[in-house]
């Protein structure tokens, strides 16, 4: 009776996880906040892709005469750099759109390192619990104390500056909040799975039919 009944809450759950993820696009699509974030984000992607076919000109060309130049709609600007230049003539519209794909690599390598890490530290904390959990909750509690700025300042210090060091430095600092989530996931599913889910009716009439208890 055990057995079938840990069979069924399994199925139960496995319903209930098929139900929303085919249910997201449909409240995507009914939220305009939703929507309008999913625009912004494929926008970012787009750009960030296809910069090299958008920009007039490449981010390291510089044009000696339209130096400090104002954007096109101010006076003096120019649809040659909408967005202006810099003192030394570099077109700004240019760099931003190169530069969002550092950006968004950066997010994007950051979010996994810190997801990675939480994820183990996660898993080991709730999984096994005791003095394991004592010490990772008391590393967590130790990196939430520590200033980001100054970490990073530090870290920049003893390391080469560049993109990868920044996304060790955002991944290491984050990691506490994906571990506290990871660990709360695991001692729900370890409750769960002491605890059988009870019958409802249909469930039990099936039972007594088959002549389990």
């Amino acid at each position: 009776m055990a057995e079938k009944t840990k069979v069924i809450s399994e199925a139960k759950k496995q319903a209930r996880e098929r139900s929303i993820v085919f249910d997201l696009p449909r409240l995507l699509l009914k939220s305009p906040s939703g929507m309008l974030g999913l625009i912004i984000v494929l926008v970012v992607v787009f750009v960030a892709i296809f910069a090299d076919f958008i920009i007039p000109c490449t981010p390291e060309e510089i044009d000696l005469l339209n130096m400090a130049q104002p954007p096109c709609w101010a006076e003096g600007g120019s649809m040659d750099h909408i967005l202006g230049t810099d003192i030394l003539g570099g077109d700004i519209f240019s760099r931003i759109l190169v530069g969002s794909r550092v950006s968004l690599l950066v997010g994007i390598f950051s979010v996994v390192v810190a997801g990675l890490i939480g994820t183990v530290m996660g898993v080991l904390s709730g999984y096994f619990g005791g003095w394991i959990d004592s010490v990772v909750m008391r590393i967590t509690d130790a990196f939430y104390s520590i200033p980001l700025t100054l970490f990073a300042m530090v870290m920049l210090t003893i390391m080469d500056p560049g993109v990868l060091t920044l996304v060790f430095v955002i991944g290491v600092t984050n990691w506490p909040f994906y571990a506290r989530m990871v660990r709360g996931e695991v001692l729900g599913l370890n409750d769960a799975a002491a605890t059988p889910a009870p019958l409802n009716r249909e469930e039990a009439a099936a039972a007594e039919l088959f002549g389990e208890e």
